[in-house]
């Protein structure tokens, strides 16, 4: 009945409304970029150390204590995350990453909406404790 809605609906009052304002983290944190010493993207913020393996130099950036890779500035995609393979990170075209998963038990990999995300993803799954190099 329309009386016992209108009832209801005027007994029943919105609660007021509670602004918390959250601790802004800082910008960098969450913007990777071209790092001011090499040409590879990540976080301005994390450690960066460029490894040689099978006569490629690779970028690395350190995060809680584990190791991933970070492309070339010059790569265009597409990207894909890889968070469980013989090497982690992010890597550019699929060429660049299947030697790395396929055939490698339990490796776990997708592709990203960009480099961003996946580098975004990549610290991710490492809070998650969900990074992992395998043999």
């Amino acid at each position: 009945t329309p009386t016992v809605q209108a009832a209801i609906c005027s007994a029943v009052q919105p609660a007021p409304a509670v602004i918390v304002q959250a601790a802004a983290l800082p910008a960098v944190e969450n913007h990777p970029t071209q790092t001011a010493h090499s040409g590879f993207y990540g976080f301005p913020h994390l450690p960066l150390t460029e490894v040689v393996i099978n006569g490629e130099t690779r970028g690395q950036q350190h995060y809680r204590g584990f190791a991933f890779d970070v492309p070339r500035t010059a790569a265009f995609g597409p990207f894909y995350l890889i968070t469980r393979g013989s090497r982690v990170g992010v890597f550019e075209t699929w060429q660049r990453t299947s030697p790395y998963v396929l055939g490698v038990s339990h490796s776990s990999f997708s592709r990203c909406k960009s480099l961003y995300d996946g580098l975004i993803r990549m610290l991710d799954v490492i809070d998650l404790g969900e990074a992992q190099w395998l043999p």
